[in-house]
């Protein structure tokens, strides 16, 4: 009989991390074929990963699509969209001739992303689809169509979406497309604050308000950038553990962890990444105030430094609709967004 107590055989610990070693081996390797075999599969499924829209600056106009440029747009789960550009810059078909539009009854749609429509192919969207209920229910009226929309514009910055094209069709019905966001980007002082886009770069025809209400067209910026010219460096940040930063060099070019990104989103905010410095976005708020307080065209309009209102501005993150606890900024996007309308009428 072997003594119970008797000592383990020699060289059992280098069997066991021998053994060990072999089981996490065969794990990562069984890991790696799942994976790729899962990148493959998408890659077979997913006819594109990334996004794309090249852009061109028209002066006079601002930041268009480039003429004839394809487009790519995707959410990696509802649709894959590819369409062109016409000669314009604009997401539709070729314009229709002066002419042809003048003895129809044409509608010009003017507005951001809902005229866009980067999501939808042109044979799809709104206005193409009304002519062709207005030819199957409306025989006797002749209609055609077209649409002038930018994503991230607002009434104001689509003024020369009409002087400068829809114009010389002499539309019979306008119809200005206005979502709640669009107020917001009718105010280039509000994204200032929000963002810290300098309201001096825009990249689309804007205004400024004086302090008595008078308010005047401003062109757009001919630095290409536009809005990404930010008021100042921002407030140094922390970087990001090295986790958080392989994971987003990694996705842009692996459709298995954008699939694994856009179907459980709540994986890359659960990566360990440095916390903001508590009070961050206040400070950084209060910088951007201070700049633009150097300005006339805004100090006007900004809370009195060390006011409760102040306080309010810097803390307060606004939802891309209207601030609505904020009246000083409410009733001057208000003024901007009525000023636009007018100049259409």
């Amino acid at each position: 009989m072997t003594d119970a107590a008797s000592p383990p055989p020699a060289g059992w610990r280098r069997r066991a991390l021998r053994i060990a070693a072999w089981n996490l081996l065969i794990a990562i390797a069984g890991l790696a074929v799942v994976g790729g075999a899962a990148e493959l599969g998408l890659r077979a499924v997913w006819p594109f990963l990334n996004s794309s829209k090249p852009y061109a600056l028209v002066p006079g106009v601002g930041v268009l699509i480039a003429p004839g440029a394809e487009i790519r747009r995707t959410n990696l789960r509802d649709f894959w969209t590819v369409q062109r550009a016409n000669s314009l810059g604009f997401l539709d078909r070729e314009p229709i001739d002066p002419k042809r539009a003048a003895e129809s009854c044409h509608i010009a749609m003017i507005g951001d992303s809902f005229v866009a429509a980067l999501e939808i192919p042109i044979a799809d969207k709104f206005h193409v689809r009304l002519e062709e209920l207005a030819a199957r229910d409306l025989p006797g009226l002749d209609v055609t169509t077209s649409a002038w929309g930018v994503r991230a514009t607002g009434t104001i910055n689509q003024l020369p979406f009409y002087d400068l094209y829809a114009r010389r069709l002499e539309p019979k019905i306008l119809v200005l497309v206005v979502y709640a966001n669009d107020f917001r980007d009718n105010a280039p002082l509000h994204l200032a604050y929000q963002r810290g886009w300098d309201p001096d770069r825009h990249p689309f025809v804007t205004a400024v308000q004086a302090e008595n209400g008078a308010m005047t067209l401003r062109p757009p910026s001919e630095d290409r950038a536009g809005m990404m010219q930010h008021l100042a460096k921002r407030l140094p940040r922390p970087p990001d553990p090295w986790l958080a930063r392989t994971v987003r060099r990694v996705q842009p070019n692996s459709f298995l962890a954008r699939y694994a990104l856009s179907r459980y989103p709540f994986l890359l905010p659960s990566l360990p990444r440095a916390r903001l410095p508590a009070g961050y976005w206040s400070r950084q708020r209060e910088l951007w105030m201070d700049i633009l307080r150097r300005r006339p065209d805004y100090a006007w309009i900004l809370p009195p430094r060390g006011s409760a209102e102040e306080r309010e501005w810097r803390n307060h993150v606004p939802y891309p609709q209207l601030p609505t606890h904020l009246p000083r900024m409410r009733q001057y996007i208000r003024d901007f967004t009525a000023f636009g309308i007018d100049r259409f009428k």
